[in-house]
């Protein structure tokens, strides 16, 4: 039996340079000319490295291609960070307003129907719950997309991303014996069919839900062959979900599955 575990290891050996080419899938927007601008804008914006460019570059395409930057715009958590400054360096006729408030349990400071896109950019994976006993409700995230929604205008939009909880990169830090998360420090991360549930629990309608690579670009390749070889799916496995979801005038909340404490 071949040594899936060891293979990876002496490939990847904690990221270190000389890793292989990337494995890519067919579906990722691959414009270099964006990327290489997206990383040369994160240096003018004060970041000390071009490890977001990809995301960066990402983030914009979603932007145009679903008209996110038009009208009343919300960056949700701020809009000083240099990823963020970088991002809306694409988009000069656009001001975003910030916000700082505890998403977790405060009021979006904006009125009711007000906001016409929002962008909210590795942000929810960080979202404690405002009491936490002994296991999360997810009640800092739900409570927050209630808000999203509540801000929103009919036919509003809002781009939300997070990493993915069962990328190609997770599998390969759990079969390393790392655990299993793009960053540990992430209070939750979540798969693709969980922040689906929970935007439609919300009330919200879900335009485009699909994972992209725009971080860990490595070669995947035994990972992609163990999952294909023993029938399990190698779709939605990119590091990070790419969610655009939109407030519908007569959308009714669907029920949430997720195995939560009561």
């Amino acid at each position: 039996m071949i040594d899936l575990a060891a293979r990876l290891f002496d490939r990847f050996r904690g990221g270190a340079p000389g890793v292989p080419p990337p494995f890519v899938l067919p579906e990722v927007p691959a414009d270099e000319a964006l990327i290489s601008e997206a990383g040369k804008r994160l240096l003018e914006a004060g970041a000390e490295t071009q490890f977001d460019a990809r995301r960066i570059a990402t983030t914009v395409h979603y932007a145009r291609a679903f008209g996110l930057t038009e009208g009343m715009v919300a960056d949700i958590g701020g809009s000083q960070h240099p990823t963020s400054r970088a991002l809306w360096s694409f988009f000069p006729g656009t001001e975003p307003v910030e916000t700082r408030n505890d998403l977790r349990c405060q009021t979006l400071p904006f009125r009711d129907g007000s906001v016409d896109a929002a962008f909210c950019l590795e942000v929810i994976e960080h979202l404690s719950d405002p009491l936490y006993g002994h296991a999360t409700t997810l009640s800092g995230v739900r409570y927050f997309l209630g808000e999203l929604h509540r801000v929103l205008r009919f036919g509003g939009r809002a781009l939300v991303t997070t990493p993915n909880a069962a990328s190609l990169w997770t599998i390969q830090r759990a079969l390393l014996g790392q655990p299993p998360m793009m960053y540990e420090w992430h209070f939750r991360e979540f798969t693709v069919g969980e922040l689906r549930q929970l935007a439609e629990h919300a009330g919200f309608s879900v335009v485009q839900l699909q994972t992209e690579f725009v971080w860990y670009r490595w070669d995947f390749g035994p990972i992609v062959d163990l999952l294909s070889r023993h029938g399990y799916s190698a779709a939605d496995r990119g590091d990070d979900i790419f969610l655009v979801i939109q407030k519908d005038s007569g959308a009714q909340r669907k029920p949430l599955s997720i195995g939560l404490p009561v």
